[in-house]
């Protein structure tokens, strides 16, 4: 988390600059693959020391279409903690990716076409793009069992699952690769969040974002792409 959060501020600064040299050199491209393989491995690891369950949504289950995702999937955990780490996680991999669209964004605005198709730069934006709207996905799918849709049936929905989702949330509502629909059950849930459990910073969050949205960077092509749940872990690579 603590490299993800170095790559984006330098990323902020590096484009405010309007340095080309600063904006995109080699050394960005394997500083990002570096954190990358981190971010695989500790998704690797985690699969094995903490996993979650994959579900299909039933009748019985007390989901509410309004502030829970519409997917037939949902994640149920272990417990809370698990919940957290793997949602705070997912927030960082689309910081992550931002930083590098941005860096893309403003290479290809400053190249050719076929300058920067030579640079391999198109494969590299798809595959982030494509990974954010996984990542986006799978938190989505967690919030039936965060906010107690899903899971033990005595199991009632406790603040602490609503804080560890905030950040994943605003995260969404700030991404410029969600789609408007992505962005408005993101809001949504961080209204309920805030209502339910009493935590105003949510309800704040998502009033702010709501009447204006200011990407951490800069604004890329907004795409809502279908994802196989069943092959969320091999697509993400």
């Amino acid at each position: 988390m603590f490299q993800v959060s170095i790559f984006a501020a330098n990323t902020y600064q590096d484009l405010r600059s309007r340095d080309p040299d600063r904006v995109w050199n080699n050394s960005i491209l394997q500083e990002f693959e570096r954190i990358n393989r981190r971010y695989h491995q500790w998704t690797s690891d985690a699969t094995i020391s903490f996993p979650y369950e994959i579900v299909q949504s039933s009748p019985g289950d007390k989901l509410n279409s309004a502030f829970t995702t519409s997917e037939i999937q949902n994640h149920l955990y272990r417990g809370l903690w698990s919940f957290g780490l793997w949602n705070k996680h997912r927030a960082s991999g689309i910081v992550l990716r931002q930083g590098l669209l941005a860096r893309l964004d403003a290479v290809k605005s400053s190249y050719m076409d076929d300058e920067f198709k030579s640079l391999n730069m198109i494969h590299h934006r798809c595959k982030a793009t494509f990974a954010i709207q996984v990542m986006i996905h799978d938190i989505f799918a967690s919030i039936p069992f965060c906010l107690g849709n899903i899971g033990s049936s005595n199991t009632e929905p406790k603040s602490v699952g609503g804080y560890f989702l905030v950040w994943a949330l605003r995260v969404i509502v700030e991404c410029p690769i969600a789609s408007e629909d992505q962005r408005n059950r993101a809001r949504a849930t961080l209204v309920r969040i805030g209502k339910q459990f009493g935590i105003n910073h949510a309800v704040i969050a998502a009033q702010v974002f709501s009447s204006t949205i200011k990407p951490s960077f800069i604004n890329n092509s907004k795409t809502d792409i279908t994802i196989d749940s069943s092959n969320t872990n091999i697509l993400a690579k």
